[in-house]
């Protein structure tokens, strides 16, 4: 027997025991109801629950086989021993398949990446809430800097993204909505002179109508901030990339 399958073992005990203590704490909602789910549904939540274990077994296996002292720092670690249980719940919610990817990246790279519990947990939230349009459209701006750099208005940016990204039902109002979403969980910096279209008639102060001689000053922006790389950092599927 090698090394590998001590760790193997302990860690499916251990993955399976958090996992099996999760879902039977799920209440059931009646007894007529919980009746009707078995006879027609078959065992949803094990098949979830099962399809999950083995994404977090094959995850786990491969941070053990490069680092063979993990299993025992995890053990013990009540935080991480939190995350898994927060994650879980979450996971075993969705049929979803490009959100249980993001939540297996998500809790492997909170093993990884020293930072605050609150805001892993926080991360863990934000995954369960955002439209992937809002995911996709922070690693845009992130990634297209330069690019981006001369876009002066809300318009702009719409039309830009949708055509890059193939994207041929996302309107300019969900659009808005997205980007205020995203401004307000703190992930993006939007400047206050950009604007919606439908807005820009009401607008009369001077800053929307004149341009400094300094126009970076003066040009509307979008873009991303400490904590957004930060989140994106959390839900990479290879730590490593760029």
């Amino acid at each position: 027997m090698d090394n590998l399958d001590i760790p193997k073992a302990n860690l499916g005990d251990y993955c399976y025991g958090v996992t099996k203590a999760l879902i039977s704490s799920v209440p059931y909602i009646g007894s007529f109801v919980a009746e009707m789910l078995t006879m027609y549904i078959p065992s949803p939540l094990e098949s979830r629950r099962d399809k999950w274990m083995n994404l977090m077994m094959d995850m786990l296996k491969e941070l053990i086989d490069k680092d063979d002292s993990l299993i025992e720092r995890l053990k013990n670690n009540e935080e991480f021993h939190t995350l898994v249980i927060e994650i879980t719940q979450k996971a075993l919610c969705t049929h979803l398949e490009d959100k249980i990817e993001l939540y297996k990246c998500l809790l492997r790279n909170a093993i990884l990446i020293d930072t605050s519990y609150y805001l892993k947990s926080m991360f863990i939230r934000y995954v369960d809430e955002l439209h992937p349009v809002q995911i996709l459209f922070i690693k845009y701006i992130n990634c297209n800097k330069i690019k981006l750099i001369n876009i002066d208005s809300f318009s702009k940016y719409y039309i830009l993204f949708s055509q890059d990204n193939k994207i041929s039902n996302l309107t300019i109002d969900h659009m808005w909505f997205f980007l205020k979403d995203l401004e307000r969980r703190g992930l993006i910096y939007v400047s206050d002179n950009l604007v919606h279209p439908e807005f820009k008639v009401a607008k009369t102060h001077e800053r929307y109508n004149v341009r400094s001689k300094e126009p970076i000053l003066d040009q509307p922006y979008i873009s991303i901030n400490e904590l957004g790389i930060q989140f994106l950092e959390m839900i990479k599927k290879d730590i490593t990339e760029d």
